[in-house]
């Protein structure tokens, strides 16, 4: 959705797991609430942006969760009805923040509806940094991240996993051979130097 446009939503109350939500915000804000480890702290409230983080105090991990409210992007009518960025990142992970970086850069924003599907999806979304945690494995090459494997377990199945897979971006080889590394890479990657972290959820 472009910038300034708001649209027409549903803005009805959403009920989930026994629990009355008025907005994004309320969603949030009482979500959060609902862990004594967690800190909640707004850090941007202006007449554009609305941003809230979030952290835990008894891990150290240090991973945030960050959630951005673009406010020209709800009708004054209804405010906190639409929710534009939801990430989490952690210092020690390589593939899954660059790639959160990346979608901010190029201005990611996928403008989510308060609407009892995509709170259902955020719920799900939101338990890898709250309860699951997730691995990075990451591919070097001559120095250079070339890929990272990110998976965490599946909230659905709990004997199942899901996955993603970043490539980076890479000046050291020529653009040719950047397009074609998803190709050769099952070929190549036994002289990769591979790395493996695992990041513990922040309500463990």
């Amino acid at each position: 959705m472009a910038p300034g446009k708001a649209k027409t939503y549903n803005c009805s109350p959403v009920l989930l797991n026994d629990k009355k939500y008025d907005n994004w915000l309320d969603y949030f804000l009482k979500k959060f609430s609902d862990y004594a480890n967690l800190k909640t702290e707004t850090i941007c409230d202006d007449n554009l942006f609305k941003t809230i983080k979030v952290i835990s105090e008894k891990t150290n991990d240090n991973t945030e969760i960050i959630i951005d409210f673009f406010k020209a992007n709800w009708g004054k009518e209804f405010p906190y009805h639409v929710v534009s960025y939801v990430r989490f990142i952690n210092p020690k992970s390589i593939g899954w923040k660059r790639k959160q970086e990346e979608l901010s850069r190029v201005g990611y924003d996928p403008d989510l509806p308060f609407e009892m599907k995509y709170v259902r999806w955020m719920d799900e979304y939101l338990s890898i940094p709250l309860e699951l945690g997730w691995t990075e494995k990451t591919y070097y090459m001559d120095g250079n991240p070339i890929r990272s494997i990110i998976e965490w377990k599946n909230p659905s199945n709990p004997n199942g996993t899901k996955k993603d897979v970043y490539w980076f971006p890479t000046r050291e080889v020529p653009s040719l051979v950047e397009m074609l590394l998803p190709f050769v890479f099952f070929f190549i990657k036994r002289k990769l130097v591979v790395n493996y972290i695992e990041i513990e959820p922040m309500l463990k």
